[in-house]
């Protein structure tokens, strides 16, 4: 996967359901950035686009990326090959094991 798929993917989990992506500026009374939620369904998109669910198409019994199970299946979830991190961390791609495995930094 290329970076820039990994980039997309940081940003489209770190604004799973609700949950903020980072937008540029900060308040005067915070030094955190703005943040806006972003649909999941373009998460799902990502998936979609990227052929993930050829792979992961809900045979799979540990991961099915299809769009009617892939939030279940991801968010708050333990990752089977590391059950130290969870697949997703909503906002917090640092700690998802899904990010980190596309970045090629997965322990």
């Amino acid at each position: 996967m290329g970076r820039s798929l990994t980039a997309l993917v940081a940003l489209a989990l770190a604004g799973t359901v609700g949950v903020g992506v980072v937008a540029c500026g900060g308040t005067e009374d915070d030094d955190r950035p703005d943040v806006r939620a972003v649909p999941y369904a373009d998460v799902q998109t990502v998936f979609e686009k990227n052929g993930c669910t050829s792979c992961h198409p809900g045979v799979n019994p540990s991961l099915d990326l299809t769009a009617e199970k892939s939030y279940d299946d991801l968010v708050g979830i333990e990752a089977l090959e590391d059950p130290r991190l969870y697949r997703v961390v909503a906002g917090d791609p640092g700690k998802s094991f899904l990010y980190l495995k596309l970045g090629g930094e997965a322990p």
